[in-house]
């Protein structure tokens, strides 16, 4: 089997996945090469995009966050590459809360179509989402894009209410969450882990 190699990209979230991978034994990962660009904060706003790379300008946040876990490395070139893997798409659970909120109240009606848009524009801004489109748009290799978790036993603890209207409405919003990121991401290798 010849090694296959895979490029993870994504926020803080995927630090912890990274030192995973890392401290696990090589001849666990021996088919696999693995390179981690992760983007803590908002610091993959930074990135500098061109046709056959994606780059971290110099003394940047995003270098620094960059090179972290990688050999120094600020620049990923995307030939290199088999399969890239993002982790760090968020879900707008925050506004969901209120959302549901809101819905359970009666107060506020929302189109589907405005909910969608809702979703779309949020997809959008997040600061995973131009790597995502650089990445499809100029390659051809498979991508694997997973969720930021939802919650925590934190958030249900200090607002049990608004997440229990949340449970109301979640097969609804997540719904409408699947179809921004459709119409967003648009590319047939793409897979996403809800």
């Amino acid at each position: 089997m010849s090694m296959k190699k895979i490029c993870f990209i994504g926020t803080s979230h995927l630090a912890a996945l990274a030192h995973a991978w890392i401290d696990t034994e090589p001849a666990c990962n021996s088919h696999v090469q693995a390179s981690f660009f992760v983007g803590g904060g908002t610091s993959l706003y930074e990135a500098c995009f061109f046709p056959e790379s994606i780059e971290a300008p110099e003394n940047s946040r995003l270098a620094a966050n960059f090179q972290r876990f990688t050999t120094g490395e600020s620049r990923i070139i995307l030939k290199n590459y088999d399969y890239f893997a993002f982790h760090g798409l968020d879900f707008p659970i925050i506004e969901s809360l209120e959302l549901s909120s809101l819905l359970c109240a009666k107060k506020q009606f929302f189109s589907d179509a405005f909910l969608i848009e809702s979703f779309s524009n949020f997809i959008e801004n997040l600061p995973i989402t131009p790597s995502i489109k650089h990445i499809a748009l100029n390659t051809e290799c498979h991508i694997l894009v997973s969720l930021t978790p939802k919650t925590s036993n934190l958030a249900l603890q200090q607002g049990i209410f608004a997440y229990q209207n949340y449970l109301l409405y979640a097969e609804m919003l997540d719904n409408f969450f699947l179809k921004a990121f459709k119409e967003i991401f648009n590319y047939p290798k793409m897979i996403l882990i809800f």
